[in-house]
């Protein structure tokens, strides 16, 4: 092979190699709102404990279905950092959704409540 075509091979692997490394780059870089730099600290725990209900208005568990009083609706409602947090965050979301853990986090149609769901475990075929 001449060094002539030696070079523009070598170039033009070069410029392929360059663009794979770009893609492989922005593949591997994270996404989402937390890579935008405006996702506010959520504590998991400390949203446990912001006094979510069942649907039955009974005190709910740990993992289970609730709802809670959206703090910007009720001005009678002492929320935690973690629930005004979530509430900044879901406000920004195009679908209002937000999965933190095992949980769903939304708002309920009329944006008074935060609702709250376990996300569905894939099963093992």
């Amino acid at each position: 092979m001449s060094d002539d075509l030696t070079r523009k091979a070598l170039t033009i692997l070069s410029k392929h190699l360059e663009s794979a490394a770009v893609e492989i780059s922005r593949l591997t870089q994270p996404q989402g709102p937390e890579a935008q730099g405006w996702m506010p600290h959520i504590d998991i725990a400390e949203l446990e404990e912001a006094g979510w209900q069942t649907f039955k208005r009974e005190p709910a568990k740990p993992g289970e279905t609730a709802w809670l009083k959206n703090p910007v609706q009720f001005i009678d409602f002492q929320a935690n950092n973690a629930v005004l947090n979530l509430v900044k965050a879901l406000k920004r979301l195009p679908e209002q959704k937000l999965v933190l853990g095992d949980m769903e986090y939304c708002f309920s149609k009329d944006e008074k409540f935060l609702n709250r769901k376990p996300m569905k475990q894939e099963t093992a075929k």
